[in-house]
């Protein structure tokens, strides 16, 4: 596999992290295993949050956030030994994009809301998730200090100031993050249900398999109404780049499906992915912002 641009979360073999604070390795330790990563434990805007909707600011100049319907051509899904992790194939370095021919064509862009006036190249999908079987639950956001079973987040960079996700994580108006929740229905979300079928395929740390004609929107829950604010990476190196939106109504998946994430290894060795949460860091309400409903 060709090595990716998105160096701060692939550096693990050499600055191994883990999300369990029990642990060296842990969310605690990560501002002090790597001079990069020092915005982990002196960052004053640390994502993830708890969104108490009683204490939203209204803003009536937020429009709607749009994500273009594209479908990717080829995505890659992979067991990082910290979460499962969708990318698209061009987050590969220009040197290296030459010699392949898998790239994809059609780029999928999120544009308005928050994101204005800029235009977003999506790049990644992150899912984070509880394992069910033990009664744990796995969203990294918590709305009324309420966390549910799962959460997914698109990342995507600022396509019009800078060249790649790598450039931008550590600038400006550089991440849009999209946070999904995931909740236990009777329906798998269809996009979703694709994901979590094939993490079959990667039970072991650094297994990939390719997902082709991959439509994040189609991840979306049916609302326009969100909640926004500035914040950070929930992994290493925390770069306070990040403008989150949070929608305020979930996608849902069936509790079997949710056990495939659950059934993913660490390793090679038979070590579970354990609930794979950055805990939530204090934040002004006054910074939160919520669009028109």
């Amino acid at each position: 596999m060709l090595k990716l641009t998105t160096t701060t979360l692939l550096n693990n073999g050499e600055y191994p992290w883990i999300y369990d604070n029990d642990l060296f390795g842990g969310p605690d330790f990560w501002g002090l295993m790597h001079k990069h990563w020092r915005m982990c434990k002196a960052g004053k805007l640390q994502s993830p949050i708890n969104l108490d909707p009683e204490k939203l600011v209204f803003d009536p100049g937020l429009g709607k956030l749009t994500i273009s319907r594209e479908r990717l051509e080829n995505a890659e899904l992979w067991n990082t030994g910290q979460f499962p992790l969708l990318f698209v194939n061009n987050s590969f370095n220009n040197n290296e994009q030459s010699n392949n021919n898998n790239l994809n064509s059609v780029n999928v862009k999120l544009s308005g809301g928050p994101a204005f006036p800029y235009n977003y190249q999506f790049q990644q999908l992150l899912f984070h998730f509880g394992d069910i079987k033990k009664g744990e639950v796995g969203s990294e956001h918590t709305i009324n200090r309420v966390r549910f079973p799962a959460e997914i987040q698109l990342l995507a960079y600022n396509s019009d100031l800078y060249e790649n996700f790598t450039q931008a994580q550590s600038q400006p108006r550089g991440l849009l993050a999209v946070g999904i929740i995931v909740d236990i229905g009777d329906k798998t979300n269809v996009e979703l249900k694709r994901l979590a079928k094939a993490a079959i395929n990667i039970k072991y740390r650094n297994q990939v398999v390719q997902i082709k004609h991959f439509q994040p929107s189609a991840l979306l829950p049916h609302t326009d109404y969100y909640i926004t604010y500035e914040g950070s990476l929930t992994f290493p190196g925390c770069f306070e780049t990040v403008n989150w939106v949070i929608y305020n109504s979930p996608i849902y998946i069936t509790a079997e499906d949710l056990n495939l994430w659950s059934e993913l290894l660490q390793s090679e060795k038979p070590t579970e992915i354990n609930t794979n949460l950055k805990k939530k860091n204090q934040v002004d309400d006054s910074s939160l912002l919520s669009s028109p409903q």
